[in-house]
């Protein structure tokens, strides 16, 4: 990347490398997505997916030369935070 066509990071949160991908996401969207929302709220929950997504492009960038597709890093990322806040927050 280098500095250039940094879109790259981002772009591929929003494909997918087929109906299978797409629809093992979504169905971990669905199932998780409302706590977490209810959890961090709107804008917490968009920026926690972006900046998963993001360095999960990054973290595959660095380790394969192959271009990386889906949200999976992001969705990953979602329940790494969701995890942690849990944990820290056991009496809710």
């Amino acid at each position: 990347l280098e500095g250039r066509q940094l879109h790259r990071l981002l772009t591929p949160i929003f494909l997918h490398g087929g109906i299978g991908h797409l629809m093992a996401n979504s169905y971990s969207l669905k199932s998780m997505g409302a706590n977490v929302e209810r959890a961090f709220g709107q804008p917490r929950l968009l920026a926690t997916y972006l900046l998963s997504g993001i360095m999960g492009n990054v973290v595959s960038a660095v380790q394969s030369p192959n271009p990386a597709v889906g949200a999976s890093g992001a969705i990953f990322g979602l329940v790494g935070a969701y995890y942690t806040f849990l944990s820290r927050n056991g009496e809710l």
